[in-house]
């Protein structure tokens, strides 16, 4: 196989897929000293949730049912809150989750406008660099190329094209800058606010790695998992 055809079936996996869930962790080089796990839990048509903990102790979560969604976060001392549109709550806590909730997600939920730019719908210069194990299953490993990442490799389990695991090398700044200014004038206003942050004439970089632990595909959920 080669690379388009491995992303189009890791692609048609997670569009196609009735049920899905999964449990991972992150590492951030800018926050090396951080603990962060989270877990995804999702059932078509609409009914998501989304929860993360931080350094063991602070807990967050967001879900929907299909109809409603509302979240209780750590960082407004986990009061019951009601959300909006579900598609940019998720954008939106892009930083907070360290990109974890804009990896996976957004592939179940579908498109929106407001989804940031660095999702992994818009992967380009694509290419298989190796075959390799990782955690007992052989994996696709795949070179690509996001908005900002210099380069994003992804392992996709060869036996049912799901995502093992994700790093990214990414540089905002300096001679990019002029390209991410423009891509970024064209998100919504919240969006636009957060990755402004990392665009200026100083160049940043940084790594992320983003490990699924455990991934579960056509799962049965109760209803109540969707609701705080």
């Amino acid at each position: 196989m080669n690379a388009t055809q491995i992303l189009d079936r890791f692609y048609q996996k997670y569009y196609d897929c009735h049920s899905y869930a999964d449990e991972g962790v992150v590492k951030y080089s800018h926050r090396p000293e951080k603990s962060f796990a989270f877990q995804t839990f999702f059932r078509r048509p609409r009914k998501f949730r989304f929860e993360w903990t931080e350094d063991l102790k602070y807990q967050s979560v967001i879900c929907s049912d299909g109809t409603s969604s509302s979240a209780s976060y750590s960082f407004h001392e986990n009061q019951l809150e009601e959300v909006g549109d579900i598609h940019s709550e998720i954008a939106h806590l892009a930083g907070v989750t360290l990109g974890a909730s804009i990896k996976i997600p957004p592939l179940l939920l579908g498109e929106q406008a407001d989804t940031p730019p660095d999702r992994l719908i818009n992967l380009k210069e694509v290419c298989l660099v190796s075959e390799e194990a990782f955690q007992g299953d052989m994996c696709f490993v795949l070179k690509a190329s996001l908005l900002h990442q210099e380069d994003a490799r992804l392992w996709i389990n060869m036996s049912d094209f799901s995502l093992r695991k994700l790093q990214e090398h990414v540089v905002i700044g300096g001679e990019k800058a002029a390209s991410a200014n423009s891509q970024i004038e064209r998100l919504t206003s919240p969006m636009k606010k957060f990755w402004s942050q990392f665009v200026g004439e100083r160049q940043l970089a940084w790594y992320a790695e983003y490990v699924y632990n455990r991934i579960d595909f056509e799962v049965e959920m109760e209803d109540t998992l969707f609701s705080i």
